[in-house]
């Protein structure tokens, strides 16, 4: 810094000196802008200009609005506010961008300045006052980028979470097939048709048909209560709210896809393998052992608990028929006689809904 007194309003160790430097014939002495030093290359004076914001010497345009006592000005550039006005600069390289056309030392100096160091010269009603830019720069921690505050998750951490997630609504749903097999096993059978859950569901036995009504819907209420005060508070406490939320989607997920395959069952020909497989599962479970098969989506408990049973051929009773199974003449089709055979009676009277009915109470198979 120069000797002499200090300028109004500049405090001691202000750097006022170390500013813009040219290398050419008019070399120029700059200000340091709290702290910021923006040196230049090619000479030059931006007395009196704004630059990208930045305001020149004394007969710059922001040099008017600013209070006497508050600005420091040098022959050749910059203003500065006190420290507590703007913040405190942070160093940086900045690389000029790809075709870009050259640049003064000055218009250099002055850009790093303002871009990296985060302030700006305000010409509006406060008055050319250089304040702190508001948006961070770009940055990295732990893997996530950040501009402007909004944070990009990396491509390992959003697949980490899909799989997490994917992961956690399975358990989910397979809570919900073991919740599958129990209610249906010893709710539903070993009650005899005591409670409504019981009661409805032998019901479905004796006709062995399917259609929509309000015990579905007493169905999905309970799914989703049990869901919301049970299994989202298991997965909150053991881990976080989200894994709460995914579990108890699991859960209804996993009684939805329950509740599609068996309406499928009774209502529509069997597509594919798994088509095939469900149908000859369930209806060995109708027509052949009321007290095997309790798994009507999957058979892994049915095998773990030793309940499952698959026979050759099921033996259906003409007049408990699904009719995705027979033709006009009321036989079976041709493409579903490996796994079904037909027996008995096609009439039902009186007397054999009465057998019916007492057999599928007592959870045991129709007669022919």
């Amino acid at each position: 810094m120069p000797d002499g007194p200090l300028p109004d309003g500049v405090d001691e160790g202000t750097d006022v000196d170390a500013g813009v430097e040219g290398d050419g014939g008019d070399g120029v002495e700059g200000a340091g802008v709290d702290g910021i030093v923006v040196d230049g290359t090619d000479g030059g004076t931006v007395d009196g200009t704004l630059v990208d914001g930045f305001c020149g010497g004394p007969e710059g345009p922001c040099a008017a609005a600013v209070p006497a006592g508050s600005v420091a000005v040098t022959s050749a550039t910059a203003v500065t506010t006190s420290a507590a006005t703007c913040r405190p600069p942070r160093r940086r390289t900045m690389e000029p961008r790809r075709g870009a056309p050259p640049r003064s030392g000055v218009e250099r100096g002055v850009e790093s300045a303002m871009i990296l160091g985060g302030t700006t010269c305000s010409t509006g009603p406060a008055a050319n006052t250089l304040e702190a830019d508001p948006a961070p720069p770009l940055s990295r921690a732990r893997g996530v980028a950040t501009v402007s505050g909004v944070p990009s998750v990396s491509p390992l951490d959003a697949l980490s979470f899909i799989a997490v997630s994917a992961l956690t609504i399975g358990v989910g749903m397979m809570l919900w097939f073991l919740a599958e097999y129990l209610l249906h096993r010893f709710a539903m059978h070993h009650l005899d048709g005591r409670g409504i859950m019981s009661r409805e569901h032998l019901e479905h036995h004796v006709h062995s048909s399917w259609s929509f009504d309000v015990t579905h819907l007493l169905s999905w209420t309970g799914v989703a209560v049990v869901g919301a005060i049970l299994w989202f508070p298991v997965g909150w406490l053991l881990v976080s709210a989200t894994t709460g939320v995914l579990l108890a989607v699991g859960w209804a997920l996993g009684y939805a896809f329950y509740e599609f395959h068996h309406a499928r069952c009774h209502l529509a020909p069997p597509r594919g393998r798994y088509g095939r497989w469900v149908r000859r599962h369930h209806f060995q479970h109708h027509f052949g052992a009321p007290m095997s098969n309790h798994g009507v989506s999957m058979p892994l408990w049915d095998i773990v608990f030793r309940t499952r049973r698959v026979p050759d051929r099921i033996r259906v009773p003409r007049r408990l028929a699904l009719p995705w199974m027979v033709g006009a003449d009321g036989e079976l089709l041709p493409e579903f006689t490996d796994d079904y055979e037909l027996v008995g009676r096609e009439v039902l009277d009186e007397r054999q809904a009465g057998i019916d009915r007492a057999r599928a109470f007592a959870s045991l198979p129709p007669t022919e």
